[in-house]
């Protein structure tokens, strides 16, 4: 089966420039990530080798994934079906809500980029202000010091603070183009109301920016949108 994703080393054209290789071989961290893993309830199979380690981890509804671990990369690909596999929407979002932990830390813990045709909010971002290292979309807390990455600016409450890096995710990926620069704290507030009011319909927020005056075009459509707000916390 084709990969979820793979992890691995940035080319010089894809680093950011906030890319800082790491300083322990990539063999020890692939090693230390293998011990972490091994210690998941879910492991279903757990083979260490001389250079990493091969993991199956059962998922929510019955699935597995296979997880093949090498210095020079990572790769996380669909494991068997397990018996008695269900696959109602409760446990598919339960299940996208493991993977994305599982990437996460197999980032974290390798420096690697995740490198995904479907999954997305594992772009680097910018880098800590405290220890200025390299962090992620998904990052609220640098994962090295603890550092809060986006504190609340006076004024400011929780909804606005994430309407903030929904627009920024959006206009990274270009999915929406403003009329201009200047519209873009409209569109924030628009989105912090969404959220303010309990709203966690994407097809409405989706409608929001399509009516929104501030927004020029929209480039994506429910899934897209859905799979953006999923990963944006």
């Amino acid at each position: 089966m084709s990969s979820i994703a793979v992890l691995r080393e940035p080319s010089a054209e894809q680093a950011s420039r906030w890319y800082k290789p790491r300083k322990q071989p990539a063999l020890a961290r692939i090693q230390l990530l293998a011990d972490l893993l091994q210690q998941d309830e879910g492991i279903r199979l757990f083979k260490r080798t001389d250079v990493g380690a091969d993991v199956v981890i059962e998922m929510a509804g019955g699935a597995t994934l296979r997880v093949t671990m090498r210095p020079e990369q990572i790769d996380v690909r669909p494991g068997p079906v397990l018996v008695g596999a269900t696959t109602t929407l409760e446990e598919q979002a339960i299940y996208r809500s493991e993977l994305a932990n599982l990437l996460q830390l197999l980032q974290i813990g390798s420096g690697f980029y995740v490198f995904s045709d479907d999954l997305v909010g594992f772009e680097p971002v910018g880098d800590c202000p405290a220890c200025h290292i390299e962090v992620f979309e998904w990052q609220e807390d640098c994962e090295a010091c603890s550092e809060k990455l986006y504190p609340l600016r006076p004024g400011e409450d929780e909804h606005d603070a994430h309407a903030k890096r929904v627009v920024d995710a959006l206009l990274r990926r270009k999915m929406i183009e403003l009329v201009t620069a200047r519209g873009r704290r409209n569109v924030e507030r628009a989105i912090s109301a969404f959220y303010a009011h309990g709203n966690a319909a994407v097809e409405v927020l989706l409608g929001i920016l399509i009516d929104m005056p501030d927004v020029a075009e929209v480039y994506c459509d429910e899934m897209q949108l859905l799979h953006v707000l999923a990963r944006v916390r």
